[in-house]
């Protein structure tokens, strides 16, 4: 059995044994079959990278909006009731080392009002 009847099944010998040409609109078919099941498995990955993409970025974004402190350099929770420096007689609950003020000092970490907290 040649390639011929191994894409298409049919067999393409003659009465002499020797085998003829593959019909044009048979190779068509083959090709076609095999390129929309690569196409649409391309178009399926791609689909689903881009749902991850779309979700995955949305959190992240979120969660760096939503998290840190717009007063101060770095991250501090923006939902944290008091910030300590670290090392000090604070009491917490979170804690932190130098850091830069950028607007009002709501943690009291900036001792001296230089801009700078807990150094």
């Amino acid at each position: 059995m040649g390639w011929k009847e191994k894409l298409t099944g049919e067999d393409f010998s003659n009465e002499s044994g020797k085998e003829e040409n593959l019909p044009l609109n048979k190779i068509k078919e083959g090709a076609y079959n095999i390129t929309g099941i690569i196409g649409f498995a391309i178009v399926f990955v791609l689909f689903i990278l881009f749902i991850s993409w779309i979700l995955g970025g949305s959190q992240n974004t979120k969660k760096a909006t939503q998290s840190c402190h717009p007063n101060y350099s770095g991250c501090l929770r923006a939902d944290a009731s008091d910030y300590d420096c670290i090392g000090g007689g604070g009491n917490g609950p979170y804690y932190t080392g130098k850091v830069r003020v950028i607007g009002s000092d709501v943690f009291g970490l900036d001792r001296d009002g230089d801009g700078w907290g807990c150094e």
